[in-house]
């Protein structure tokens, strides 16, 4: 049996790039309404650096991670 790496998949292709910017984004197309107990800052935390130098990681737990603030 033989395992295809992540690399060889093509849905997974760019899911070891790296994240070299930063965006801001505005949400001003919302459908519905937030809640009005619903406060404060929801954090997401997922990949942003997959390679450093000439180093590149063949996984996704080895990169450095990346907080996101909404």
């Amino acid at each position: 049996v033989q395992v295809e790496g992540v690399n060889e998949i093509p849905s997974c292709h760019g899911g070891l790039e790296n994240l070299d910017n930063e965006y801001d984004y505005v949400l001003d197309d919302l459908e519905g309404e937030i809640p009005r107990d619903l406060k404060g800052t929801f954090f997401r935390n997922g990949p942003g650096r997959q390679k450093i130098g000439d180093t590149a990681y063949g996984h996704w737990f080895d990169g450095d991670g990346m907080l996101c603030a909404f």
